[in-house]
Parts: C-alpha cells; structure tokens; sequence
C-alpha cells in the first residue's frame, strides 16, 4: 500500500511542476481550476495515507485479539481441562478474574 501512496505522491508532484512549468497559466480561469484541482487530489492523497495507516493499525489489532480469543476458547473448550469433579477454573483478564465452572463450558 505505500508504493501506491508514494507513486500518487509523484503523480501529483509531477503535475505540480507541470503547472509550475506553463507560462501563464495561473492568469486563466482554466489554470485556476486545474491548480485547484491539483491542491485537492494531493489533499486527497494525503488523506488517502493517514487512511491505509490506519487501516494496518486495525488489521493488527483485530489479528491481535483473534489470537487473544482462540487462546480463551482452547481454554475454556479443552475437554481434559474439567475433571470429573466439576472443579472451577479461574482465567486472568485485564483487571478482572473471571471464574467458569463447567456448566460455562457447554
């Protein structure tokens, strides 16, 4: 995803320089518009960036607690877990315990 970023960030530039290039055509309601134009696509590419940032954040967060809940569900679902007493299990969440029987398990 940065390659995209950083060739939209070139695409951009490029076009910047060509404006910057003619001669002229700030004075025309036609290079107005497209300096304007341009101005929006690189605010657009620079949000477009803080989005795929972002996007990688949540995509390690989710992965990260999905590793999270298979280590409760092999725990909470391990059948050699309960012996035939029915014994209770405690498990240590965040500022919390959490006790489960073996009516929890099913």
């Amino acid at each position: 995803m940065e390659a995209d970023t950083n060739h939209l960030h070139r695409d951009v530039a490029f076009i910047q320089g060509l404006m910057a290039g003619s001669q002229g055509i700030e004075q025309t309601p036609q290079g107005t518009i497209l300096q304007r134009i341009v101005s929006v696509l690189d605010e657009l590419v620079e949000e477009n960036e803080q989005i795929q940032i972002r996007l990688t954040e949540l995509e390690e967060y989710a992965e990260a607690v999905d590793e999270d809940l298979n280590e409760v569900e092999l725990l909470v679902y391990d059948e050699d877990l309960w012996d035939d007493e029915g014994e209770e299990v405690e498990v240590v969440a965040p500022e919390k315990i959490v006790t489960l029987d073996e009516d929890d398990a099913s």
